[in-house]
């Protein structure tokens, strides 16, 4: 009888712990992917920003992606990594702009460059498409005032 109280009180810790990441720390958890992966894809974008001459060049001979432009694919990388990362940090629209980060790693990996980084982004990406941006976000903001607006 003694053990099945001592597993019991165990298992409600237990429970007590795993409830209070789910509640607090997940979305702590999600917002530091959201600003770790939104500041990666942001400084590409203010480097090619900065100098967008040498980004076409570059598109041109080194990262040349077959049967693109590379005006196009400078124009398209700058402007999905300058408005896909800023949309990310605010945690607005989080799981459809993870998509063309997701689409750009997979692209570098496997025609530009191979590098584990781009798993680790891969990763943080599929995290925030799967789980989406956590309370701390627009989107939650957004889905709430949406569910009072239904109710009335």
């Amino acid at each position: 009888m003694n053990f099945l109280k001592s597993y019991n009180c165990l298992i409600e810790i237990y429970n007590k712990q795993i409830s209070f990441f789910k509640n607090y720390l997940s979305d702590l958890l999600l917002l530091s992917i959201r600003v770790w992966i939104g500041l990666i894809f942001l400084k590409a974008s203010l480097v090619k920003i900065a100098d967008f001459d040498t980004q076409i060049i570059l598109f041109t001979y080194e990262y040349a992606i077959p049967f693109f432009s590379p005006t196009l694919m400078a124009f398209l990388a700058t402007f999905f990594e300058l408005v896909c990362s800023i949309l990310i940090f605010a945690g607005f629209l989080t799981r459809l702009s993870t998509l063309p980060f997701i689409a750009m790693t997979i692209v570098i990996q496997t025609l530009v460059i191979e590098h584990n980084d781009h798993f680790y982004w891969l990763f943080l990406l599929l995290t925030l498409t799967i789980y989406g941006a956590g309370r701390l976000s627009i989107d939650y903001l957004l889905t709430n005032l949406l569910k009072k607006n239904d109710r009335k």
